[in-house]
């Protein structure tokens, strides 16, 4: 199973993957991310969208679609 965990909504969508193959998950790393280097104006918009989405967004969808599986 491959994913993007930098485009929209990529968490919920692996955690429903996992619900769907009945794969429970009982610990969570979340250890995906990168950043981006030089000037804000120079760095085109849609690679910052990806870094916003991968750090922030990401570990929020799949931390809460899955702590049901992880409590």
């Amino acid at each position: 199973m491959e994913f993007d965990l930098a485009s929209p909504w990529a968490g919920q969508r692996l955690a429903q993957q996992l619900r769907d193959r009945n794969l429970k998950v009982n610990l969570l790393i979340n250890n995906a991310g990168f950043g981006v280097r030089g000037e804000f104006r120079n760095l085109s918009l849609q690679h910052q969208m990806e870094m916003l989405f991968l750090n922030n967004d990401a570990v929020v969808q799949l931390t809460h679609s899955l702590l049901p599986s992880l409590m």
